[in-house]
């Protein structure tokens, strides 16, 4: 007994995820398993996780799986609610195929706002063909849905999510009150100590750089203002100096 689970906890702390590119490497593994039970889970495993697109996350404290769903390709989506879940809205779905690859909709006509957002990478947009009996947000609209202001909600599932179902008369004054509920939601369930965007780590790192040559603070400002005015190497003047104080205090601690 404590031979099969010591194959299962080393595949999927490895290989939870069965990309491509881990698929030699997988086969290689399987064929190891001299448990035939066990190796026809996991190959089981491999089937259904290429499939729909999913990977079983080891925890070990308490011992258990939690599913997690591959990141989505694409920023546009056309999908259906079929019984408690969601299928492609697309036809041309075959049998063995991966459902994400059919929730895509590159051609799909949206909004021509949401669509500038997508091109600039800032969001993606999922429109859902809803006929069924049941649906969620036909059910929180049945009780809490506000046309002249916003219904926010926050669905915990693996993880928490903020979402908001906006009504048909609300003003666009109402969303900086918006913006103030999703940096409390980060601050609480993320732990993060600032609201807004994440840390750009490409930035900081191209900052940390620039702090170990020899040249002038100005010179480092400008270097990272990308020949902007005066302002923004003051700006940039600021963040080094900043950055170069909470180094110093680390290195004190």
């Amino acid at each position: 007994m404590r031979r099969i689970r010591a194959w299962y906890q080393v595949f999927f702390r490895r290989y939870s995820l069965t990309s491509a590119f881990a698929e030699s490497k997988v086969r290689r593994f399987l064929t190891q398993v001299t448990s035939e039970r066990v190796r026809r889970t996991l190959e089981d495993y491999v089937r259904y996780a290429n499939r729909f697109r999913v990977q079983l996350r080891l925890k070990t404290n308490p011992v258990d799986f939690k599913t997690v769903p591959w990141r989505s390709y694409g920023d546009k989506f056309h999908v259906k609610v079929v019984g408690d879940h969601l299928e492609p809205a697309r036809r041309d779905v075959l049998p063995g195929d991966p459902f994400v690859e059919y929730f895509r909709s590159d051609d799909l006509e949206i909004l021509a706002a949401a669509q500038d957002l997508v091109d600039r990478g800032d969001a993606t947009f999922v429109q859902i063909e809803d006929g069924s009996s049941y649906s969620l947000l036909k059910d929180i609209e049945s009780f809490a849905y506000k046309d002249d202001g916003v219904t926010v909600f926050v669905h915990n599932a693996e993880q928490p999510y903020l979402g908001a179902v906006f009504g048909e008369q609300m003003t666009k004054k109402q969303l900086a009150d918006i913006g103030r509920t999703l940096t409390e939601f980060q601050k609480t369930y993320f732990s993060r100590t600032a609201g807004g965007r994440p840390p750009n780590m490409a930035r900081l790192k191209q900052m940390l750089e620039l702090e170990q040559k020899p040249m002038s603070n100005k010179a480092k400002a400008t270097e990272l203002a990308k020949g902007g005015d005066e302002k923004q190497v003051k700006t940039q003047e600021v963040n080094l100096s900043r950055l170069r104080s909470k180094r110093h205090k680390r290195a004190k601690c």
